[in-house]
């Protein structure tokens, strides 16, 4: 992949493992598990790309896709 080239949401496919994306969270919550627990499912986010893709993903697969402190880079 080209130094510089973003990828757009839109684009995303299974065919290629490394993407390089640049989103915007415009929403983030956690998801319970059931209404009668305190325990969370994972994490629910909106996501929106520079040509106004938006994109809703839930992260729940197992505690490594839970990030604390994500790379920034511009």
């Amino acid at each position: 992949m080209a130094a510089g080239r973003v990828d757009p949401i839109s684009a995303i496919n299974p065919t290629k493992i490394d993407w390089i994306i640049k989103v915007r969270v415009v929403r983030i919550w956690l998801m319970p598990a059931s209404p009668s627990t305190s325990s969370y499912h994972g994490i629910e986010m909106v996501l929106c790309d520079s040509e106004k893709v938006v994109y809703r993903h839930i992260l729940k697969e197992c505690p490594e896709f839970f990030q604390i402190s994500p790379t920034v880079s511009v």
